[in-house]
């Protein structure tokens, strides 16, 4: 064999050797990207499925442990021909959203719990809406569920149309609510519906004694129109010192500086108060997981209280925190007047993910559980001692610049 044939061939054989690495190199190149788009695509959700914020539905979150999917899936999916129906346009998604509720008395310390939670990272918040949820009911109730509307769907009639969505009023109390809490003008234009809203009102009571049907309407009302939201009832147990505080600022009694009687007024407040109690009561026993229960007169003069409502909101409990309690609105309508009002839960508070940290919720829920109880207990307890002795003797009259 001659030396350039002996080349010849030595060069083939390097160039096959060549080809052969880069033949292996694509196929092991072509596993691997088989592999993980694979495992990518398999996890992608369908076609038609809408992606919700943070590329999962709010109770993702933890803050829809009631319902599961079905809830959310059959107000909408199963109204459009049978589970995975296709959505029309137009019709939104009940769990898009997450709400925070907070019901309470005025002068219950409610305006400095509402900017409070609205300093966490996440949470917007809003003030008073001249009672928005007894509104939107009302509203409901002359139009959605009047009955000539009702026995007209369907049909050719005056009053007909076609089959209404089930939770197309949520829709409309989820807007409202997102139209009265708007983002600051910096975010206009922006999609913030990861951002979890809130409000607080003093009015979806009554003044007169609710009897047992209008009070589980009033939470049915509640949880269809906010399947994903948590509810806050926010107590002052020391009911003289909330008649006192309450009449000092919106004008009442002569204990206070007003024309009134202290105890027919006092009274009055007893009657609110038990309609706040018998609501809350449904709430924690029918949607307990999603209800959290604060007496006023232990969170402001135990901040570690407050925190532990932080923890159960679903947040970081190491890295965010109060380390003292907001002064909004002291003085009532009189003066709004303000003390302390620079608060933070600190630089690195973050909400966590729920379905990592499902030990800690499940524990958190155990914890909530056991405040509930122990919050109805003393509320009931007070309310009796409030109705037995209205003039307030031998109660202790305490703070009464709580907004």
């Amino acid at each position: 064999m001659g030396a350039s044939q002996y080349r010849s061939w030595n060069i083939k054989g390097k160039a096959h050797q060549i080809l052969l690495s880069l033949a292996f190199g694509a196929i092991v190149l072509g596993l691997i990207n088989f592999l993980v788009l694979g495992a990518c695509t398999s996890s992608a959700p369908a076609k038609n499925k809408k992606l919700p914020p943070n590329g999962g539905r709010s109770h993702d979150g933890g803050w829809c442990p009631r319902s599961s999917d079905e809830v959310c899936d059959d107000a909408l999916d199963n109204h459009w021909g049978g589970e995975g129906g296709r959505r029309p346009r137009g019709v939104c998604d009940v769990c898009n959203r997450r709400f925070l509720i907070i019901l309470a008395h005025g002068r219950s310390a409610s305006t400095s719990l509402t900017w409070m939670l609205d300093a966490l990272p996440g949470i917007r918040m809003s003030g008073e809406n001249n009672d928005l949820l007894t509104r939107l009911n009302t509203l409901r109730n002359d139009t959605m569920d009047y009955v000539r509307i009702r026995e007209s769907i369907g049909k050719h009639s005056a009053w007909g149309r076609n089959p209404i969505p089930n939770g197309s009023f949520s829709c409309v109390a989820q807007h409202m609510v997102e139209a009265m809490t708007p983002s600051p003008p910096s975010g206009y234009g922006n999609d913030d519906r990861a951002t979890i809203i809130g409000f607080k009102t003093i009015r979806f009571h009554k003044w007169t004694k609710m009897k047992k049907e209008q009070i589980e309407a009033k939470v049915n009302f509640l949880v269809e129109m906010f399947p994903c939201a948590k509810f806050l009832v926010n107590f002052r147990s020391n009911m003289t010192a909330h008649t006192l505080s309450a009449t000092k600022a919106f004008g009442g009694t002569k204990a206070s500086g007003g024309s009134g009687d202290f105890d027919r007024i006092h009274k009055k407040y007893l009657i609110l108060n038990q309609n706040l109690h018998n609501i809350a009561k449904n709430l924690a026993k029918q949607h307990g997981d999603s209800t959290y229960l604060l007496d006023s007169e232990e969170w402001t003069r135990d901040i570690s209280v407050l925190n532990n409502l932080v923890e159960w909101l679903g947040f970081n409990g190491k890295r965010c925190h109060f380390s003292g309690v907001a002064e909004y609105n002291t003085a009532g309508r009189t003066g709004y007047t303000h003390g302390l009002t620079n608060i933070s839960a600190g630089p690195w508070c973050q909400i966590l993910d729920h379905k990592s940290n499902q030990h800690q919720f499940n524990n958190l829920s155990a914890m909530a559980f056991h405040n509930n109880e122990r919050i109805l207990e003393k509320i009931e307890r007070a309310g009796y001692l409030g109705l037995v002795n209205e003039t307030g003797r031998g109660v202790s009259r305490g703070r009464e610049e709580k907004g």
